[in-house]
Formats: C-alpha cells, sequence, structure tokens
C-alpha cells in the first residue's frame, strides 16, 4: 500500500519512497512574490487554492498553518494540477504544491514559487 497519512502502529513499516519540498506558487504580479520566503502569517489573507480533499489532510494546513494557529482567509479548489496553476497566474489565489509538479511551470515563468519556511527545504515531506 502507498500512502502519504503515517499512522503510529507498531504493527505497521513505513518506508520512504522519495521525498519533495512543498513550495508556495504565486503569480509573478502577487505582492509576496518578492519574498525569499514564506512565512505562515504571509498566508492569513490569501486565497489558498487547492485540490478538492479534506483540509486537515492537506500538507500546507497539517505542517506549517496550523502548528502556528494560523488559516487563509479564504480556500477554493480546483481538480488538477493545471487548473491550479492557471488560476495562480491569473491571480486568484496561491497554491502549495511540491516542487516536482511546479518546475516547469516556474522554469518557463508562467509562476514563481518559493520556499516555505527559512531556506529551501524548510517543509519537506514525507521525512
Amino acid at each position: 500500500m502507498i500512502t502519504s497519512d503515517i499512522l503510529p502502529r507498531s504493527e505497521i513499516h513505513y518506508e520512504p519512497l522519495f521525498d519533495f519540498e512543498m513550495r508556495l506558487v504565486l503569480s509573478d504580479t502577487h505582492p509576496l512574490a518578492s519574498k525569499a520566503f514564506i512565512e505562515p502569517e504571509d498566508l492569513a489573507q490569501e486565497t489558498l487554492l487547492t485540490y478538492p480533499v479534506q483540509r486537515q489532510r492537506m500538507d500546507i494546513i497539517k505542517h506549517f498553518l496550523q502548528p502556528v494557529g494560523i488559516e487563509p482567509a479564504q480556500f477554493k479548489s480546483a481538480d488538477n494540477t493545471l487548473m491550479l496553476i492557471q488560476m495562480v497566474a491569473a491571480g486568484l489565489g496561491v497554491a502549495a504544491l511540491p516542487n516536482w509538479a511546479i518546475s516547469e511551470f516556474s522554469r518557463q515563468g508562467l509562476v514563481v514559487d518559493k520556499p516555505l519556511g527559512k531556506g529551501s527545504g524548510a517543509v519537506c515531506l514525507p521525512r
């Protein structure tokens, strides 16, 4: 079985398949695009664009915002990565996506991506 939800059970052994870095994706005109890295407080007034999953399963909520008691001003969902990228590029909000899913869009200049936390790799999963 492959899962991203690690549950503390002694009878189950988990083996990581790969690491990835969650990054905030923004339009190049977004005010946060000039920051070196994103802090949780930066997202308090933002619209967070997400996949249609339960909030408690979102990595950005569980590992970045919830530990410091921050919640985005609004949530909007989209069914796939390309739609999320298009919504970000249009300035409809920001999204937190894994580096491997957005690297080509960033390289093409369609969006800007920033680390979540101080320095590269600050929010890495699954470890």
